[in-house]
């Protein structure tokens, strides 16, 4: 039976790295209701709902990664799926292609 692994990039988000800088808007994907305020600034944890509402309306077999390190991305794809989605929003592009790649 095909299988189907939905994920989001890999993090971290908003540092200095290969696949991006801390000025990409580290801010939304922190979910962040306040910008720069250290330890007064306010955080969320949003789950990818689209992701989720996917995988339980397709009859395929399918896991969800959200937010996962790239070892762990890496780590999950060795379980060989057949399709595999990616969640993304422009920000983190360079990610995207590591992950693509």
């Amino acid at each position: 039976m095909k299988k189907l692994l939905l994920t989001t990039v890999f993090r971290p988000f908003g540092v200095d790295d290969q696949y991006g800088n801390s000025s990409t808007l580290a801010e939304f994907h922190h979910t962040n209701l306040t910008s720069a305020q250290g330890i007064f600034s306010i955080r969320g944890a949003n789950p990818n709902l689209g992701l989720h509402f996917i995988a339980e309306n397709v009859q395929t077999p399918a896991k969800v990664l959200e937010n996962p390190s790239l070892s762990e991305f890496i780590r999950e794809l060795k379980k060989g799926y057949d399709y595999v989605g990616i969640n993304f929003a422009p920000p983190p592009l360079t990610r995207l292609k590591r992950c693509a790649s």
